[in-house]
């Protein structure tokens, strides 16, 4: 499933969620045909850097992983936390 999608629906249902994402320097591939045959090929899509990305080399975040959702309501307003997450 394609991560905006799963981000879309999580969001039409109103389901806490968290999304990461991963640079792969070579995590896309192209498609070439050799010999009748569909061959991929590596896809050197940082080559000419990334538009989306701005460097920030002292700004370090904490990536937890696993645990689960606890969900509440507070005064009227429905509130979310993450719980259960070990840091990496």
């Amino acid at each position: 499933m394609l991560a905006a999608i799963a981000l879309s629906l999580t969001a039409l249902k109103e389901i806490p969620a968290i999304g990461y994402g991963i640079r792969y320097n070579y995590g896309i591939f192209r498609q070439v045909i050799e010999d009748g045959n569909q061959v991929e090929r590596p896809d050197d899509w940082l080559r000419w850097g990334c538009p989306w990305e701005i460097p920030r080399p002292r700004l370090v975040f904490e990536a937890h992983f696993g645990g689960n959702t606890e969900s509440w309501t507070e005064n009227g307003v429905k509130k979310s936390r993450w719980v259960g997450t070990y840091v990496v």
